[in-house]
């Protein structure tokens, strides 16, 4: 009812004014009743969880297969904050004095009763949020065949678009992915096919009856990824959580005949059961960290390591479309009624606002390797599921108090202008010497640093058994798993009913391959300190099945491998250098600064 009265009074207002009411106006505009859509503005989208399981293969007690919780309701801009900013900016005065009338309708839209000219520049206004807070940005990932095509390229990782393609065009792509982003709004998910297999298996006897009961589980073969991202003048600042999986070698099947002595009514009897366990063999590739994608290139990571199942030899290909946004809009001149007129600056958000990828260090808690204790351990990471979140390093408030220090004066003794925070970015309302002065301010706080390539190299005894190479941006964490993820039969429990008792065996998700974690620091002489975090495990040949030799008859899994742990600091000169690190295993590390 408020609604529909309101309506009416503003078509009302709205109406062309009698001739005593025109007499009586002078020269008062005649006022429009117009409708603005800013359902794009304000659009609650429901973005995905901000964290990512790197591994393919679901986890035990993992149901959900490590994708987290429910996502979380986001959206660009309140609604109340894009009134705000229209009667802040579009004749002030007017909304107070002259009666126009603003307010917002269910479905995304404003409707205003202004004069014609006050109208055309609200559009002006919301035309500039959509081109400059909504980017038309959108990243594609794509996983291509072999890995060492980027490693003899002259140009580094960044490669021309025209070479991309003459790649893709030869071998094609084992998958793709592609995503629409929003500044600093998390988008991802998950492309590809499910690939399903029998992972466990119960063996129940009760009242003399013998059941099987599978147990099914699932992993993508394809590309999950989370991104967020903000447009700079290079390009595309891209914060970036990608897995890619797809199978090595064909699916093995261990059948398995299982025997048990049972207590039957004072008597003793033997019951058998048949069961029978798939391991899949997943190839994967997964990094997480902090990208530049330019216009017109293409970011090659390779990966290429030898395992006891197959050999992962692929390439990630990043690419970012760029739109017509731009880093900073500038609307001036606006109009007051006294002193000098101001400028509107709509920023888009910081880039250095992205923060880090929380990675936690892949703390090694093994031993060693042995007959008895054949596994590693659960995972590179302990107990811990490898996950990827995003965090901050400075946040948008951070950013804004700073850019309201640099003209505090100005603000002290000019109510009209304003420094605040428009959704991720920044808005001012500044005359132009202070709008000069702010932006100078964050093109110092965000230069930041060229950052170097890695390329990294794995020997046991000698032998080359994988490459890979990534960027590391200053300050910026980066992480990077590849191998071969699949089960393994780790042991047996036994359900019991009437009295009677049967075995059950217990699956363990396994790596062949390794992990490795980067974080790429400047010393105040320019030199580089390179912290390195890193576990590998190689399996020397496939995992055997072998007898546990009792009256079961049941079988697990033997394994053996080569094992490296590394958590170390090193230093290198400005120009950058190599360094090889672990013993049995070497891990040969080049930085190559950019």
């Amino acid at each position: 009812m408020v609604l529909t009265s309101w309506l009416a009074a503003a078509l009302l207002s709205a109406a062309p004014l009698s001739g005593n009411d025109e007499q009586g106006a002078g020269a008062r505009r005649p006022l429009v009743l117009q409708r603005h859509s800013i359902s794009a503005l304000t659009h609650a989208s429901v973005s995905p969880c901000a964290a990512l399981n790197l591994l393919p293969l679901a986890q035990p007690n993992d149901a959900n297969g490590g994708d987290g919780g429910e996502g979380e309701l986001r959206s660009a801009l309140e609604t109340d904050y894009v009134i705000e900013l229209v009667r802040t900016v579009v004749e002030p005065s007017g909304w107070e004095n002259d009666g126009w009338r603003l307010e917002s309708f269910d479905g995304g839209a404003l409707v205003v009763v202004a004069p014609n000219d006050v109208q055309a520049k609200i559009g002006e206004l919301l035309a500039t949020l959509e081109r400059d807070l909504l980017p038309s940005e959108r990243l594609e990932v794509r996983l291509l065949p072999g890995g060492s095509a980027a490693f003899s390229s002259s140009s580094g990782l960044l490669v021309d678009r025209a070479t991309a393609d003459q790649r893709l065009a030869g071998k094609g792509a084992l998958h793709l992915a592609r995503v629409s982003l929003r500044d600093l709004q998390p988008v991802g998910g998950s492309f590809g096919e499910t690939q399903e297999f029998t992972s466990q298996f119960d063996l129940q006897i009760a009242e003399s009856a013998v059941t099987t009961t599978p147990r099914r589980s699932s992993w993508l073969r394809g590309l999950r990824l989370l991104a967020r991202a903000t447009r700079v003048d290079a390009g595309a600042l891209v914060q970036l959580v990608v897995s890619a999986a797809d199978p090595v070698a064909p699916t093995d099947a261990t059948a398995f005949d299982a025997a048990s002595t049972i207590a039957l009514d004072s008597s003793l009897a033997t019951r058998k059961a048949i069961g029978r366990l798939d391991q899949p063999h997943v190839g994967f590739v997964s990094f997480a960290g902090t990208v530049l994608l330019p216009e017109g290139k293409a970011l090659w990571l390779p990966v290429s390591i030898h395992t006891a199942s197959g050999e992962v030899e692929c390439t990630l290909d990043l690419r970012c479309e760029l739109g017509s946004s731009r880093p900073c809009a500038v609307i001036e001149p606006i109009a007051r009624s006294e002193g000098e007129a101001l400028r509107l600056s709509l920023r888009r958000a910081l880039p250095s606002s992205l923060g880090r990828v929380q990675l936690g260090r892949l703390g090694i808690t093994c031993s060693g390797l042995s007959d008895a204790d054949p596994l590693f351990n659960r995972r590179f990471a302990g107990d811990q599921a490898p996950i990827a979140r995003f965090g901050e390093a400075i946040s948008a408030e951070g950013a804004c108090a700073m850019a309201s220090s640099m003209v505090q004066e100005v603000l002290d003794t000019d109510p009209w202008c304003q420094v605040g925070l428009l959704g991720s970015g920044l808005r001012t309302l500044l005359p132009p010497a202070a709008s000069n002065v702010v932006t100078a301010a964050l093109a110092t706080l965000t230069g930041g640093d060229g950052g170097a390539t890695i390329r990294a190299r794995v020997r046991i005894g000698g032998e080359l058994r994988g490459e890979f190479a990534v960027p590391a941006m200053v300050d910026q964490p980066l992480a990077l798993w590849t191998g071969v993820n699949t089960l393994l039969v780790q042991g047996w429990d036994a359900d019991v009913a009437s009295n009677v008792a049967g075995p059950s065996p217990l699956t363990q998700s396994f790596l062949d391959g390794l992990a490795l974690h980067l974080l790429l620091e400047r010393g105040v002489r320019g030199e580089l300190h390179l912290s390195v975090n890193a576990a590998a495990q190689l399996l020397t040949a496939p995992a055997a099945l072998v007898s546990v030799g009792d009256a079961s008859d049941l079988s697990v899994h033997q394994v053996r491998a080569s094992v490296l742990a590394i958590d170390e600091l090193v230093s290198l000169p400005a120009r950058g250098g190599s360094v090889t690190l672990g013993g049995d295993v070497q891990l040969e590390l080049e930085v190559i600064p950019n």
